[in-house]
């Protein structure tokens, strides 16, 4: 996705530096995102022919670079942004996704401990976006931006909601799951070998005898 989000901070055909674009991505979506992959995925875009540089303004920063879109870069983005998301389409698996198929097999105590961290990084995901939003509400300028971005912080808040109930499902299966009573193992039967099976049978066959004698 950071390719075409690149792209698409480019599309207007004006020059932007790579920390333009990266300032200009956190103030479009709330979030923050590392300048070293935002800068990586620049020269993989320049290289592919997507993105070019221009010659800098006599006024401008020297140390940085600024981008502008190709065509090819313009088409690439436009075709995206025209498909849809069908790759994203009920896909939904993620690492507590995974954690969740081995719920049943795994200790009670790993599994515990894993919902607890989980639910704590929530948590802080959740007061991170709070913030945010509340951020938002005392920013101005560009309304139909922030009319967006609210639409963001809220579907990102109801995602991590329902994260929390799933996380509460499973820890109420795991507890379920610990105070069940341990179901006790069949008896294993101790196998001889033959010489001794013989022997012992010999030493029951002789004791049955004596019995008869007396």
């Amino acid at each position: 996705m950071l390719r075409y989000l690149i792209l698409g901070l480019l599309r207007d055909g004006a020059p932007h530096h790579g920390y333009a674009l990266v300032k200009e991505y956190r103030e479009r979506s709330g979030l923050h995102i590392g300048t070293g992959n935002f800068y990586r995925e620049l020269q993989r875009l320049a290289a592919a022919g997507l993105v070019h540089t221009v010659q800098k303004a006599p006024t401008g920063d020297s140390r940085r670079a600024p981008y502008v879109i190709t065509a090819a870069g313009a088409e690439t983005f436009d075709r995206w942004l025209a498909g849809g998301s069908r790759a994203d389409v009920g896909q939904y698996d993620n690492e507590t996704s995974v954690r969740a198929l081995f719920i049943t097999t795994a200790q009670p105590h790993v599994i515990s401990e894993s919902l607890e961290r989980c639910r704590a990084e929530l948590w802080l995901r959740s007061k991170d976006l709070e913030h945010a939003r509340e951020t938002l509400a005392w920013r101005t300028g560009n309304e139909p931006q922030r009319a967006v971005l609210q639409l963001l912080l809220a579907r990102r808040l109801s995602h991590i909601a329902v994260d929390v109930q799933f996380l509460d499902d499973l820890r109420t299966l795991n507890e379920r799951r610990t105070s069940q009573p341990a179901v006790d193992a069949p008896p294993r039967v101790q196998r001889t070998g033959g010489s001794a099976t013989r022997a012992g049978k010999a030493r029951a066959t002789s004791v049955a005898g004596k019995g008869r004698l007396r």
